[in-house]
């Protein structure tokens, strides 16, 4: 008899092959839930509508006379407390050299 041809022993090695490997790992599915969809989707909104009311308070705050007035107001009010608080600052410091020439001049004129 003769031998088996060549191809009919490589598909029977191919075969073999196949079954003696490990399965390989699969492709997994994307799994789409219209529940949890529309909650994201949802919650998108929201936050769109918060943003869009707090652009339109702004726009209506900067637009009319009432809110560029206030706005100058703010500015100016803290504008103001810092001038203020500078020269309380300049008043301490100038008091406290003040006080420390006049104990100078007491502990000289002292020793003298």
């Amino acid at each position: 008899m003769k031998g088996k041809s060549l191809p009919h022993h490589f598909a029977l090695g191919m075969l073999i092959g196949i079954l003696l490997l490990p399965p390989q790992a699969q492709a997994q599915w994307t799994v789409f839930d219209p529940s949890q969809y529309a909650l994201q989707v949802s919650k998108k909104v929201e936050e769109a509508n918060r943003w869009l009311q707090h652009y339109t308070n702004l726009v209506q705050q900067l637009t009319t006379l009432t809110g560029v007035l206030e706005k100058t107001d703010e500015l100016l009010s803290k504008q103001k407390n810092a001038i203020t608080t500078m020269s309380n600052i300049g008043r301490t410091v100038r008091g406290a050299y003040q006080l420390k020439n006049q104990v100078e001049a007491i502990v000289t004129t002292r020793l003298k």
